[in-house]
């Protein structure tokens, strides 16, 4: 499939004198190249990440938001069956986006769509996702929820209905970060529903950097032959959105709500995703 697995370096010096490196690899729709900065870090970063084929060039970082830097998340994994597995995430707090594996078949889709993540989460525009994220998680961080019992619902006069049980991870907190308590479903339903716009918003900035590359003469993603199977494959990775947050309520024996706020119930080839690489990368 490829020429080779691992990329062609050549170092140099920038006009900073720090060090960096100038990779590539071969790909089905080119050959992908990254430029990597070396400073006085224990990893390094990416500065720029390009595609070129016949059709012309496309530099990856033309599409970050100002002021960030992508950054190869397979530094951070010991074990190598961690480093074997695409990695693709934002990191909107350190201003990164974090990729690995990028001469697999989908990666670069999977790349955009972190990257419109990046654009979502620092445009100046109301972010009702963020909004609602907090609300969440302040919820869940006071004292009051994070000791609260089915009892307490009911000694309140509440029902236990109204509630769903979540798991919040909370970084800052210094002896667990994970926080499993009770929290209004009507909470939880806004937070859905924000979370699978986000999603879906930043598929559609991915599936529009697609179409206008394209357009422009450069093949990308050729293992997608139109933008009908791209979008097909997009409704399917939003479909397991929709399954995991079924699998949750079913746990917890809510059957009444068949909501599928990712895919807003829309219908779809179902396709096996598990054949192409882009279903082994956590998104």
């Amino acid at each position: 499939m490829f020429e080779n697995n691992l990329f062609k370096s050549d170092d140099f010096e920038n006009k900073n004198n720090e060090v960096s490196k100038f990779e590539t690899k071969e790909r089905l729709d080119g050959v992908i190249s990254k430029i990597d900065i070396y400073d006085n870090l224990k990893y390094k970063l990416t500065k720029d990440i390009i595609l070129t084929n016949d059709g012309g060039k496309v530099n990856f970082s033309d599409f970050l938001p100002k002021g960030h830097i992508f950054y190869d998340s397979a530094q951070m994994y010991e074990f190598k069956e961690s480093r074997d597995t695409a990695h693709f995430s934002h990191d909107s707090d350190n201003r990164r986006v974090n990729f690995s594996h990028l001469e697999r078949e989908g990666s670069l889709l999977a790349l955009l769509h972190e990257i419109g993540h990046s654009n979502i989460q620092n445009s100046d525009k109301p972010n009702d996702f963020r909004l609602n994220k907090n609300k969440l998680y302040e919820y869940a961080n006071q004292a009051e929820s994070r000791s609260l019992t089915e009892d307490k619902i009911r000694e309140r006069g509440e029902s236990i209905e109204d509630y769903q049980r979540v798991v919040i991870y909370d970084p800052e907190l210094d002896d667990w970060p994970f926080i499993a308590t009770l929290v209004p479903k009507a909470i939880v339903k806004e937070y859905d529903q924000d979370w699978a716009k986000n999603e879906r918003d930043a598929w559609a900035f991915a599936l529009q950097k697609i179409r206008k590359i394209r357009q422009s003469g450069i093949e990308i993603e050729t293992s997608f032959s139109d933008l009908d199977s791209l979008k097909t494959f997009i409704y399917n990775a939003l479909g397991t959105y929709d399954e995991k947050i079924a699998l949750d309520k079913l746990d917890q024996n809510q059957h009444g709500d068949k909501s599928k706020p990712f895919t807003k119930g829309k219908s779809f080839k179902k396709m096996d995703i598990s054949s192409f690489d882009p279903s082994k990368m956590k998104w």
